[in-house]
């Protein structure tokens, strides 16, 4: 099963890369945003 494309504003990844960088504990949710995000 192929996976669906993610399409968000450059603002948004920056905003969304910034609160990755602020997590104080980087957990398996954190880590699996910033997986997705490296595909958008």
């Amino acid at each position: 099963m192929s996976t669906p494309s993610i399409t968000i504003t450059r603002l948004d990844l920056q905003r969304l890369e910034r609160l990755l960088e602020s997590l104080d504990d980087f957990g398996p949710g954190a880590k699996a945003l910033e997986q997705e995000l490296a595909r958008a």
